[in-house]
């Protein structure tokens, strides 16, 4: 099925992993000669790569967090009937965070040679994902219907795809920084906060009459978003960088806010109809074509 295409990466992965195990285990003469210490060898690259394993292991820990709270609070409170609180959280924190990944993966591939500058760096990486985020966003219930069979998830798959842009902001800030003391106290102020504001944002937007899985997801983005700034004002010290982005990012969300307006605008010309496969992807591609022009045309426009 296509939901098999999303871990895909991942088996060829860890097939690869076993492979190259199963290499450097075979007899070989140079091996014998050498006499290779791979406990030594493996001590040293954790040792190299601890603060990148500390920081997944933090960005997963959000996810935790969030399925927990959001199983105790809905369960309890507001009396969520449990088997459609398991679909909901593996709905959203499971398949919809894969999907949104790739998103990620992509924006990180298409700018990965754009500058050699950090501050530039992130300025791009936020105008590529700002713009897929919003395409996805829109036509979220194609997306569900395509890859899951079951548009009526959309609602969660909307909210969490613009998580997109806090997860790529917050992968390449931490990426850029070598201060083992800030990536500390950054990663704990926002775990802290995550445990703080979580269970009162669901009860807003209990209030307010939304969603409430929306009220998590926000919770994540807010304490991705505290550690993303405290990550980019030292990235910008540090750099020494005296580049004016405000101009810029407006420029980006004006871009970005006629996107949005003109797709919603074709909404009315072109519906988004779930009811056959097929036409979900025929829909899919007619609004990714939209896009694709708009952005031809913005470009061409600016020079």
């Amino acid at each position: 099925s296509i939901l098999s295409l999303l871990y895909l990466s991942k088996i060829i992965s860890i097939a690869l992993i076993i492979a190259i195990i199963y290499i450097t285990k075979k007899p070989h003469k140079q091996d014998n000669e050498d006499n290779i210490n791979y406990k030594k060898e493996i001590k040293k690259i954790l040792k190299n790569n601890n603060h990148k394993s500390i920081i997944e292991i933090v960005k997963n820990t959000y996810y935790y967090i969030s399925i927990i709270l959001l199983y105790l609070i809905l369960s309890t409170r507001y009396h969520y009937d449990i088997k459609e609180l398991a679909n909901i959280i593996t709905f959203t924190y499971f398949y919809s965070l894969n999907v949104i990944e790739y998103l990620v993966y992509l924006a990180k591939l298409i700018t990965k040679d754009a500058t050699n500058k950090v501050t530039d760096k992130i300025y791009q990486t936020f105008k590529m994902i700002l713009t897929i985020t919003i395409i996805f966003g829109i036509i979220s219930p194609l997306t569900c219907k395509i890859i899951f069979d079951n548009p009526s998830y959309s609602i969660y798959l909307t909210m969490i795809n613009f998580l997109a842009i806090f997860i790529l902001l917050y992968d390449i800030t931490y990426e850029n920084i070598k201060n083992n003391k800030l990536i500390i106290i950054s990663l704990l102020l926002g775990i802290i906060t995550k445990i703080i504001i979580t269970i009162p944002l669901i009860n807003s937007f209990y209030r307010m009459g939304y969603n409430l899985v929306y009220g998590d997801i926000l919770s994540t983005i807010v304490t991705m978003f505290l550690s993303i700034i405290i990550n980019y004002v030292y990235l910008k010290r540090i750099n020494k960088t005296k580049t004016n982005y405000f101009e810029k990012i407006l420029d980006i969300l004006y871009d970005n806010i006629l996107l949005c307006i003109i797709l919603l605008l074709v909404q009315f010309i072109i519906p988004l109809d779930t009811s056959n496969y097929f036409k979900a992807i025929g829909l899919t591609i007619i609004y990714l074509i939209i896009s694709i022009m708009f952005i031809q045309i913005k470009n061409k426009k600016r020079g």
